[in-house]
This record gives structure tokens, sequence and C-alpha cells, in this order.
């Protein structure tokens, strides 16, 4: 019965194109390999044409556990029977994410890919502009993420700079407090 549900939610949202491109994660066609191209698609233009670009790498804490259901629900326009969180272990439990999760680049400028739970975004930071382009959206997913009741893992989110010499720089980039 629940794989007869997930096939009908599927189909559903793939014919009305719910889920962005951007999220690679749980989604039929996508996969760990196809993140990582669409990234590197997103980065090399930048890198070919010689320009310093920074890339940070995001990790939410928990979020499959703290999915609040008043911020899912509007989305899914049905109730589930529990009050946070989505099934895991469970054929469903994917699909609620995908769709808590899927705006989070609405307001985005700079590339950015999703794998689940893992973001990552990137910009060229050749000029002060670039700096402040990925500076601002980082800002944003920080906004974002308050405003859904989420945080993002410390330990596991990364930031480095890629220069045109090769060489790889640490960025003191900011996410709000951290």
């Amino acid at each position: 019965m629940e794989q007869v549900l997930l096939e009908t939610m599927l189909r559903h949202i793939e014919d009305r194109e719910v889920i962005r491109v951007s999220q690679h994660g749980f989604t039929k066609g996508q996969s760990c390999l196809t993140n990582l191209v669409a990234f590197c698609n997103g980065v090399t233009p930048s890198a070919d044409k010689g320009r310093a670009t920074d890339v940070i790498c995001l990790d939410f804490c928990k979020t499959f556990d703290i999915i609040l259901h008043k911020i899912l629900l509007p989305k899914l326009e049905r109730l589930i029977p529990v009050i946070s969180g989505v099934p895991q272990g469970s054929l469903l439990g994917p699909l609620p994410f995908s769709i808590f999760i899927n705006d989070i680049d609405s307001a985005i400028k700079c590339t950015l890919c999703k794998f689940a739970d893992d973001t990552k975004l990137s910009g060229a930071v050749n000029k002060p502009e670039g700096w402040d382009a990925v500076q601002r959206d980082l800002g944003k997913l920080k906004k974002w993420a308050c405003a859904k009741f989420l945080t993002f893992d410390k330990a596991k989110c990364r930031a480095s700079g890629h220069y045109a010499t090769n060489k790889l720089c640490d960025e003191n980039m900011k996410l709000g407090s951290y």
C-alpha cells in the first residue's frame, strides 16, 4: 500500500514539477553523481575563466527528525498523523522532506546544489561583488533555516576557496553567528 501511495505521489509531483532541479536526493533519475556533475557544471565556467570561486558545503542538523508539520502541512495540503519529523525507514519519508526543503533556493543568486539535506553553494569571488553575493546568499540560507526552525551542523559545514593558481584556501565566510 505504501509503495502504491508513493508512486502516485511521485507521479503527481513529477507531472507538476514540484521539486526543483537543484534537488538530487530522493528524486527519480537523480543521484550523488548527477549532483556532482551539476555542481561542477556550475563552478567550471568560472574556473575556466581564471576566476576565484568559493564553495560552501552545508549540512543541516537532524533534519529528518525536526521538520515541523505546521510548515510542511501547507506544502502537502493534507494532514500527517505526527507532530514533527518525517517517517524514517519508510518509503514515504524522503518525499515530504524534499517538499519541505524545496524552496531553500528561491532567493539564491549563486550556484546551489542539494542532495537530501546536504547543500553546496558557490560563486565567483574574483571581485568584491562576487564575494558579497556569496556572503549574501549564505545569509539568506541561514535566514531560511531559522524560519524553518532548522540549524546547520557546524562540524559538517566547510568553506573553501579555489583559485586560478590551483591552490585551495579556506575562507572566512560567515553563516550567521557561526
